[in-house]
């Protein structure tokens, strides 16, 4: 369900963010936290900033913050707790399977800083905890000789389990496997290409960094949604172009090379992801099979695009309908189709220069 703002919400939200001096996006599907926190001097946003945009977007909240101390109702039924291994149970109506692949891929990146807790019950029938979510991460815990792991228990209420602990079982399984369900199936939000690309950059990534080093000296920049020339919003094709490797086995460079393209050859257009990878590979496969990229070279297909496809998404879009022309049931996708459109353009339209075969074959404009 959708929250739409009435228009007295969307006065007061008006009001609360005029108080603002960097102005940033607060909607109910949105609220730019790295705009909002340029407001404040430590770069922290206090807990209470967010609370009141929340209070105007959602109405008040369920109950009085700060009234009720979870920890000392003797009925709460979760505990924080580092327990050991030897405590530790399965019940496989909550927990059904084990992907020792899971477990192998947890092991190749292992940091003993960057762990997840646990999810458990705690079986009122044997005393044992029962992962629901994170068996594969305690499981790699073990392997790695910690002796504990840090688990969020869910207990039924005593006078449930006195009564009977066969019940209290069948109670706290479907409560975990409710959460269980919730937090991988409908509440989890994916994290997107800009938010890891973003993070990356702000933790210091070599690779995230550099990237964002040859967006800004193409005059181009990171977006979550592309609007003007130079945003780039497809990461998977971003990621893909810096991570060909050249003739040394360093990347980045047809990153480069194809940015930098991309911007000369179209230069009031956002980067479209789809062309800038195949330009990517096109100056890769070009490189390996020894074909000079100089800039004759580049300016002659700049000007060969621009005559017959003039914009980079209709280059893209017309590479596509060729290839589905000539091939009515082929399956290829778009990086390679894209990829194999810019050797036949060069070939029609310049053919200065022996380019490499490619692997596909149609008639361009």
């Amino acid at each position: 369900m959708k929250i739409k703002l009435n228009q007295r919400q969307q006065s007061a939200l008006s009001r609360v963010l005029s108080k603002y001096q960097v102005p940033f996006q607060a909607n109910p599907s949105f609220i730019d936290m790295r705009e909002m926190s340029k407001n404040y001097a430590s770069g922290v946003i206090p807990w209470s900033d967010i609370n009141d945009l929340l209070d105007v977007m959602l109405g008040p909240p369920p109950a009085k913050r700060n009234s009720i101390d979870p920890t000392a109702d003797p009925d709460y039924t979760v505990s924080l707790e580092w327990r050991t291994f030897s405590s530790f149970g399965i019940l496989s109506q909550i927990q059904r399977d084990m992907i020792p692949n899971h477990v192998y891929n947890i092991e190749l990146n292992f940091d003993s800083k960057k762990i997840s807790v646990i999810l458990a019950m705690e079986d009122p029938v044997t005393g044992l905890v029962c992962p629901f979510d994170g068996h594969h991460t305690a499981r790699e815990l073990d392997r790695q000789g910690w002796s504990k792991a840090p688990v969020a228990i869910l207990r039924a209420p005593e006078d449930m389990i006195k009564r009977d602990p066969y019940q209290a079982r069948a109670y706290l399984m479907r409560v975990a496997g409710e959460a269980f369900l919730s937090i991988n199936l409908t509440l989890k939000k994916p994290v997107a290409g800009y938010d890891q690309f973003t993070i990356k950059v702000s933790f210091g990534d070599p690779d995230a960094v550099a990237i964002d080093n040859i967006l800004s000296s193409n005059s181009s920049q990171a977006k979550r949604i592309a609007k003007n020339p130079g945003d780039i919003s497809h990461f998977p094709f971003l990621w893909g172009s810096y991570n060909l490797q050249d003739a040394n086995f360093n990347k980045s460079r047809y990153l480069d090379m194809a940015l930098k393209f991309h911007r000369m050859t179209w230069p009031n257009e956002q980067v479209y992801g789809a062309t800038l990878i195949g330009l990517a590979n096109f100056f890769h496969k070009c490189e390996k099979a020894n074909v000079p990229i100089n800039q004759h070279f580049v300016t002659d297909l700049g000007m060969a695009l621009k005559k017959s496809y003039r914009l980079s998404k209709f280059t893209h879009e017309g590479y596509k309908k060729a290839y589905e022309t000539a091939h009515p049931y082929g399956s290829a996708g778009d990086e390679l189709i894209v990829t194999c459109g810019f050797v036949h353009t060069y070939n029609k339209h310049v053919g200065n220069v022996k380019l490499y075969t490619p692997e596909l074959q149609f008639q361009v404009k």
